[in-house]
């Protein structure tokens, strides 16, 4: 079975975020924050899944999250890796978690 694969982007400004595990952070000339999330599974290319990037505000904290629900097609759950990246301004403060949910 392919492989199927989407992307996902988000825009957001403020001084402070925090990302998922494993994010790959790029620092850029822009003066707001892009959010990539690129999520491959194991279902085929037709079928479409709806994915979003949620963003919850903790003061002038804001967490990037996305989602995950347990989705069957065809009687096969969908299994799904996300691979995320953020760019960000200078003098922004990026947390990214660790596997475990800390703050690194």
């Amino acid at each position: 079975m392919a492989m199927g694969q989407a992307e996902v982007t988000k825009t957001i400004v403020g001084k402070a975020v925090v990302m998922p595990n494993g994010t790959k952070a790029t620092q850029w000339d822009e003066d707001y924050i892009k959010i990539v999330a690129k999520i491959y599974n194991n279902i085929p290319k037709n079928v479409i899944l709806r994915h979003n990037i949620e963003v919850q505000r903790h003061g002038e904290v804001q967490v990037v999250s996305m989602p995950r629900n347990i989705v069957f097609v065809r009687g096969v759950e969908v299994r799904q890796t996300i691979k995320w990246e953020v760019y960000y301004p200078k003098g922004t403060t990026l947390l990214i978690k660790r596997s475990n949910g800390d703050d690194v």
